[in-house]
């Protein structure tokens, strides 16, 4: 009896070994993977709603020129109520988070990521629906934060997209087009930032769901956007401007342009690949330093994932 107990327990022992080797291998070989995991009391059914597909020009039939932006209007429609994921990041000092508006507005509870199995409740702040931006609190301490740019982009600057499309952790790097309009439902028009795709880190096709609400950082390591839509298509992604972010963290009496930088301790990044607006930047030096400037927020804490659950 005690012999075939050995065998038993010894076999459940190698196919646990087995298992951990599956996990690991997958791990190493396939970081962009997509892994979905559940988080007790954190349901996640599906990317947010707001992404690939879903911000369509207005006008079809004209062509927008990479020299010449201005005019275009992109219908977006609001999502669809349900649970999904994005990204939020710090800013100031205190307990302020920012993201997409899309992504939180119609949670019955949102949570950040702090970690394995575990996402902290925040509480909602202030929104700005026509911009699509919106402030959350999170209670936890969190000492680095990004600070806003001095000044806003200008066009051919390099644009460095962060988040979590799919739930994994990705840059998409960018140059500046120029400003746009959007119209979120029936909402009135709002100006956006207009960005040309160059390059992906690390290389991957498909929507970039899950990137919304994320940072859009110059080569500096400043905020100059917050990640609101992408049309695949056209490869263009368009971000919030800094004068909303700047309302909006005026409303819930955070920071302004002149006084990000002494709110709180930045992260150490290194320096981002600058580009003119002449020259392409160099994009194996640019996806270099983006990829390690991504690891570094989100190992501060600076940069999380968060989640909208719905209930059913």
């Amino acid at each position: 009896m005690l012999e075939g107990l050995g065998r038993l327990v010894g076999g459940v022992l190698r196919l646990v070994f087995l298992l951990l080797a599956v996990v690991v291998a997958a791990h190493e070989f396939a970081p962009d993977t997509v892994m979905r995991m559940q988080r007790p009391g954190l349901w996640v059914r599906g990317p947010d709603e707001l992404g690939d597909g879903n911000a369509t020009p207005r006008r079809p039939d004209r062509e927008e020129e990479e020299d010449e932006p201005g005019g275009i209007l992109f219908q977006v429609a609001d999502p669809a109520r349900s649970s999904s994921l994005g990204t939020a990041f710090k800013v100031g000092g205190g307990t302020l988070w920012l993201t997409a508006n899309h992504v939180v507005s119609q949670c019955d509870t949102v949570g950040l990521d702090m970690g394995t199995f575990h996402a902290a409740s925040v509480e909602p702040g202030r929104s700005i629906p026509e911009a699509d931006v919106a402030a959350i609190h999170l209670l936890a301490h969190v000492p680095q934060s990004l600070a806003l740019a001095s000044t806003p982009p200008k066009r051919g600057d390099v644009g460095y997209h962060m988040g979590f499309p799919r739930g994994h952790r990705a840059v998409v790097i960018s140059r500046y087009l120029g400003e746009a309009e959007v119209a979120i439902g029936s909402r009135t028009r709002s100006p956006v930032l207009m960005w040309v795709q160059k390059q992906r880190v690390p290389d991957f096709s498909g929507p970039l769901s899950g990137i919304s609400g994320g940072p859009v950082l110059d080569s500096r390591g400043a905020l100059v956007g917050v990640n609101i839509a992408y049309s695949e298509r056209r490869g263009r992604i368009l971000t919030a401007p800094p004068d909303a972010i700047a309302a909006l963290l005026v409303a819930e009496d955070a920071v302004t342009f002149s006084t990000a930088a002494g709110q709180a301790a930045r992260p150490e990044m290194g320096g981002l690949p600058e580009a003119d607006s002449g020259n392409e930047p160099d994009l194996q030096a640019a996806a270099l330093a983006a990829a390690q400037a991504a690891r570094a927020l989100e190992r501060a804490g600076t940069l999380r994932r968060v989640f909208c659950r719905v209930n059913d």
